[in-house]
């Protein structure tokens, strides 16, 4: 019975070459596609074909924010460490959200349902132009330009009892 477990585990769990792992968590850490080639040593266009094939091999679909849940699915499978990916972030005590900002933050990180902006604003009956006020709010207080790196420094701070 054990054994089936396992098997039936870990045929759901992405098999990820190590390459497509490193392309996963430096995209992770919150840098661009541009960026991670030149810390690889590989042009952009080898980091589109990695990043193509983490999303199938994610199976998060078509559209915007596929990145993002590919990176939320592999925390949440503990492919990634979220400690070693937000790097000892630590949210200040003083810092506050709205209301709004910590709905948009929960849809962010969500591994289901419709990703990116639109998503979030379908859900939230909002505009599209809504959600990126309300991000551009939430990735200053959380220290970041990366919408990834704020919904995992969110994923942390909850973890961690800070929201």
């Amino acid at each position: 019975m054990l054994n089936e477990i396992e098997r039936d585990s870990s045929a759901r769990e992405p098999q990820l070459t190590p390459r497509e792992y490193d392309v996963l968590f430096i995209t992770a850490r919150g840098f661009t596609q541009g960026e991670i080639g030149k810390q690889l040593g590989i042009g952009v266009n080898t980091v589109e074909a990695h990043v193509t094939s983490i999303h199938r091999k994610f199976n998060v679909g078509l559209g915007s924010g596929r990145t993002a849940k590919a990176v939320f699915k592999a925390v949440e499978l503990g492919i990634l460490d979220l400690d070693e990916i937000v790097g000892g972030f630590k949210l200040d005590p003083e810092t506050h959200f709205t209301p709004r900002e910590l709905e948009v933050l929960e849809l962010m990180v969500r591994v289901d349902g419709k990703a990116g902006n639109g998503g979030v604003a379908d859900a939230l009956f909002i505009q599209t132009n809504t959600v990126e006020f309300h991000k551009t709010g939430i990735l200053r207080k959380l220290g970041t330009r990366s919408s990834i790196q704020a919904g995992l420094r969110y994923l942390a701070a909850k973890r961690d009892g800070l929201i």
